[in-house]
Parts: structure tokens; C-alpha cells; sequence
């Protein structure tokens, strides 16, 4: 890691340390001036990253420093997070994590299009030390105006976390039940995320 980014990393936690308990407020009333500043920190790390502030899984607030999807950036987010203050209203995450579905039901919007991936399956594809998945969906035409494999990344991230998705995968198709191989098994989709836990 190079002085520079290890001078903004610094810079960064230094700030949301004394401003954490103004942004809480601040996401509770919703007013937005401490976010836009966690904006212009962010950028300043490297304007490629992208952050989330939520519900913890494991605390009350959460704050993701996303690699954008770019498998370069991982190794810089890691590296952030490794920093990280400790603070108890407050989780880090160097990606997105995984998805909890509401009553373990796959239902989710996508472009204005409701999708439920309940019923959806899987192959995977060993490709050296990737795989490349291919969803195999039972009504592809109800996915028509939706770009699949935008969806099938998506999904994939719900699945098993963006960290995962970049270490892990390489390539993501969907292709219709109708139209899939009967020679090839595919798995349900809830035993996907339990392979990357």
C-alpha cells in the first residue's frame, strides 16, 4: 500500500470516528450534511469505491465499502476496513454482504420488475479456480425488459456476498428451465450460499 492512500485511510477513520454518533443522528432524522461528507471522504479514498449505510447484522448500524464489482478494488477495500475504529453501534464490511431474505423468500424488484428467485436453480462450472454459474429460471419471459446478466450478478451478490462473487466467480448466465440440459443436475438456489458461508 502506497504512504498516500495510507494517509487518507487514516484521515478517513480518524473522521468517522468523532463524527459516528453525528451520523447516527443524522440517519435516524434524516438529515444528510455528515452523509454527504462520508460521500467526499469515500471519493477521496478512491472514487471508483462505493459505500452503504444500513441496519447491522450484528449491531445497530452498518457501514459497507463496496469494490464496485471490480475484483481490483477488493484488495484496497480489505485494506480500509483493516483500519477500521472500534465502535459498538457500528459493523464494517470490505463489500456487500449477503442478502437476508424476509422469511427465507427469494422476492426481490429489479428495474420495476418483481422477481422471485424461489424456485430457481443452479450449475456451476469449474473454470481453473472460478466458477461460472448459470441460473437456470422457470418462466424466462417474465424476466423480459431486465438485462439477465445485470440480474444474474445481482442475484449472485444476494447469494453470497460480493466478497464471494469476486474471489469466487467468473462468469454469470441464465438460461430457461425449458431449454436446459436434462443431462446436467442444477441445484436449488438456497444451497448456493451455504457452499460460501
Amino acid at each position: 500500500m502506497d504512504a498516500e492512500l495510507e494517509v487518507k485511510i487514516a484521515n478517513f477513520w480518524r473522521w468517522f470516528g468523532g463524527e459516528h454518533m453525528l451520523l447516527e443522528r443524522e440517519l435516524e432524522g434524516a438529515t444528510w450534511l455528515s452523509v454527504q461528507k462520508l460521500d467526499r471522504y469515500v471519493r477521496a479514498l478512491d472514487d471508483r469505491l462505493r459505500w452503504d449505510i444500513g441496519p447491522g447484522e450484528h449491531a445497530p448500524w452498518m457501514f459497507v465499502l463496496s469494490p464496485n464489482g471490480q475484483r481490483e478494488l477488493l484488495e484496497i477495500t480489505e485494506a480500509i476496513m483493516e483500519h477500521a475504529p472500534e465502535l459498538p453501534r457500528w459493523e464494517f464490511h470490505a463489500a456487500r454482504p449477503k442478502k437476508h431474505w424476509a422469511e427465507g423468500r427469494r422476492r426481490f424488484d429489479y428495474d420495476g420488475i418483481e422477481v422471485d428467485a424461489g424456485d430457481w436453480t443452479y450449475w456451476l462450472e469449474p473454470h481453473g479456480s472460478y466458477f461460472e454459474i448459470t441460473w437456470i429460471v422457470p418462466d424466462l419471459d417474465a424476466l423480459h425488459g431486465i438485462d439477465p446478466e445485470a440480474l444474474g450478478h445481482h442475484l449472485l451478490e444476494c447469494e453470497v456476498g460480493e466478497k464471494n462473487r469476486l474471489r469466487h466467480f467468473t462468469g454469470v448466465n441464465i438460461a430457461s428451465a425449458a431449454e436446459w440440459s436434462t443431462v446436467l443436475v442444477a441445484e436449488p438456489i438456497g444451497t448456493l450460499r451455504a457452499r460460501w458461508p
